[in-house]
């Protein structure tokens, strides 16, 4: 899981940085990213590099402040959730046309945070659907919403996410049966993508922000 934090303030960044790692200290693969601007956020998410699962957003920053950063995510279809931690009630309605998570004011976020962030774990455990598998001898569950797009090489398919790829032995068919009612697309023999994940299509092509992939005649008139 990745977590971004966003905050120009050094020593509210640290604090925020300190209560979601104690919080979620028996969680495993829990890697935090942090920003000390607004800029820096919405630099990552157009070179691509961008994977937080849920960002923790301060408001009052300049010269790009949290409320130019959650517009720009959700003008963009980022997919990521969103936590406000700030120091005023100003912006409390502003913030949920966002659709923000949670909106904490910075006074309270020893009490708040840790709430909020465990109501998150819980509903996102719940909620998510998973895919099982098994890759190098054990078991494994990818959720179906970090998966971008499935490849086919030989007898093995590759899951490939945001940050990570697993492999393991199975038909591409099999998998998109089973992954029918979750937004996904054959759009060539060895390529199954997820179609929210696509920024554009061509007849020969459909690209994934920078990468390329092929596609077949077959699939073509279906896109």
């Amino acid at each position: 899981m990745y977590i971004g934090i966003c905050d120009d303030n050094k020593n509210d960044l640290s604090l925020i940085k300190n209560i979601i790692s104690n919080t979620l200290f028996d969680v495993e693969d829990v890697n935090i990213i942090t920003y000390c601007t607004g800029q820096e956020v919405i630099d990552h998410i157009e070179k691509g590099g961008f994977a937080c699962d849920i960002l923790y957003l301060d408001i009052f920053m300049t010269p790009v402040d949290g409320m130019a950063v959650a517009e720009y995510i959700r003008d963009n279809d980022v997919d990521v959730d969103i936590i406000f931690v700030t120091n005023s009630t100003e912006h409390v309605y502003e913030g949920y046309l966002y659709k923000a998570f949670a909106y904490i004011l910075k006074d309270s976020m020893n009490d708040k945070l840790p709430d909020a962030t465990l109501r998150y774990m819980k509903e996102i455990s719940t909620a998510e659907e998973y895919l099982n598998i098994t890759s190098e001898g054990a078991v494994k569950r990818i959720p179906i919403s970090k998966i971008v797009y499935i490849e086919s090489d030989a007898r093995k398919l590759i899951l490939h996410m945001k940050n990570d790829t697993v492999s393991f032995y199975g038909k591409l068919s099999e998998i998109e049966e089973m992954l029918k009612d979750n937004d996904f697309k054959r759009i060539h023999q060895s390529y199954l993508v997820k179609n929210s994940a696509v920024t554009k299509y061509t007849k020969a092509s459909v690209f994934i922000g920078d990468l390329v992939l092929p596609v077949s005649r077959k699939y073509a008139a279906l896109l």
